[in-house]
C-alpha cells in the first residue's frame, strides 16, 4: 500500500487526531478500499492487543504457577 493516508489512519484507529484531520480521514476512507482495510486490520489488532493486556495475571497469580512449576521439577527430579 503507499497511500499518503496510511499514518493518518494509523492514528485515526487510537484516536490520536485533531477534529479536523479527524474528519479528513473518515472522508479519505469512504473512498479509499485499501485504507479501509488497514483501518479495519488496525482495529482488530488493537481490540486483540486490548484484551491480552486486560488478562495480565496478578503477582499472587505468577508466583502460583512459579510454585506449581517448580514442584512439578522436583518431582521430576527426584523421580
Amino acid at each position: 500500500m503507499s497511500c499518503s493516508f496510511e499514518a493518518l489512519v494509523a492514528l485515526h484507529v487510537e484516536g490520536d487526531l485533531n477534529e479536523s484531520e479527524r474528519q479528513r480521514v473518515e472522508s479519505h476512507l469512504r473512498t479509499c478500499s485499501d485504507c479501509w482495510d488497514l483501518a479495519e486490520d488496525l482495529k482488530e489488532s488493537q481490540a486483540v492487543f486490548k484484551l491480552i493486556r486486560a488478562y495480565v495475571p496478578n503477582q499472587a497469580t505468577l508466583w502460583a504457577v512459579r510454585a506449581r512449576v517448580l514442584d512439578d521439577l522436583a518431582g521430576r527430579e527426584s523421580g
